[in-house]
């Protein structure tokens, strides 16, 4: 079965995967390692991700 997705959900794809490619690329998370952070996670990439309401999306 092909999964089709609506134009929403594309948007949503399309949106997920190019905040992804600019603002987290491996060597992001590697600065993070290497500089011992002991969260492991960037709270401001969080925040960002938050404001484009995607924290929610599980709940939907």
């Amino acid at each position: 079965m092909k999964l089709i997705l609506n134009e929403e959900q594309q948007f949503l794809k399309d949106t997920a995967r190019d905040f992804a490619r600019e603002r987290t690329p491996v060597n992001h998370f590697r600065s993070l390692r290497d500089n011992k952070s002991e969260t492991l996670w960037d709270k401001d990439i969080w925040q960002e991700m938050v404001k484009l309401g995607w924290s929610g999306i599980l709940n939907s």
